[in-house]
């Protein structure tokens, strides 16, 4: 059986301020990402009382959230409130993300890439005794992600 291993997933933040084209940097200290391909599709119940048997109609397909965890470190620009994950989260905007799927063991396969817009909904920084701060971070994906071949323009 194939299948694409987690080393060398990589997450990057189009912060938006490097002008058109996008220009994408890569989330520092990233160490767990969760929630990829968790799309959800609603359903829209049309059955009428008379019916035997209920019936339903496909409703609107939700993409889901990007979950991830990092070792979290405010003077770090991909971190910051000026052009990192507290900037995304303080502002009410839709940002664009990357996700490098790395290729798989077999001869010839590529890397895959993630692109998606989304809104940072979450941002929770945490300490415990000798550990360094860590955070996890949420991103609702806005419309459907595109998956090509071609890595980010990188800064």
């Amino acid at each position: 059986m194939a299948s694409t291993e987690s080393f060398g997933l990589i997450l990057y933040l189009d912060n938006g301020l490097a002008g058109s084209p996008s220009v994408y940097t890569q989330v520092a200290g990233v160490t767990e990402i969760g929630g990829l391909f968790s799309f959800d599709r609603s359903i829209i119940d049309t059955s009428l009382i008379a019916d035997e048997v209920k019936s339903f109609l496909a409703g609107q397909l939700d993409p889901g959230a990007v979950d991830f965890g990092l070792l979290f470190d405010s003077a770090e620009a991909t971190h910051s409130d000026t052009t990192g994950l507290i900037y995304t989260m303080k502002t009410r905007g839709l940002f664009s993300w990357c996700l490098k799927i790395p290729a798989s063991t077999a001869a010839g396969a590529v890397a895959t890439y993630m692109y998606f817009q989304g809104v940072t909904t979450a941002l929770n920084p945490a300490g415990a005794q000798d550990d360094v701060i860590r955070a996890t971070v949420s991103i609702k994906m806005s419309g459907l992600p595109v998956f090509v071949a071609n890595s980010p323009p990188l800064v």
